[in-house]
């Protein structure tokens, strides 16, 4: 049996892959980390003493902590709303 889409599913199809493809273009632009990161060390050198030291600078990474939990809810509200918008005989 074949399922047919009405222009209400193909268009929410269409905002669900969008999204999704938004979530993973995301992850990847922060640099596909497992774990979110929020700061990250950077090494400073003393001038007087010439001696370097730890500082963190604040930075948000999104890791897959974040973005997989989102890209759950997107399909989940997809395929709910691919159900509800069907059109029945």
């Amino acid at each position: 049996m074949r399922m047919t889409l009405n222009t209400a599913q193909h268009r929410t199809l269409a905002a669900t892959a969008a999204l999704l493809l938004g979530d993973l273009a995301l992850w990847g632009a922060t640099g596909f980390h497992l774990l979110t990161k929020q700061q990250l060390p950077v090494e400073m050198t003393d001038d007087l003493l010439g001696t370097s030291y730890i500082v963190w600078k604040d930075v948000f990474m999104v890791g897959l902590d974040i973005a997989g939990p989102a890209a759950a809810v997107i399909v989940t509200l997809g395929v709910v709303l691919l159900r509800v918008l069907r059109t029945r005989p």
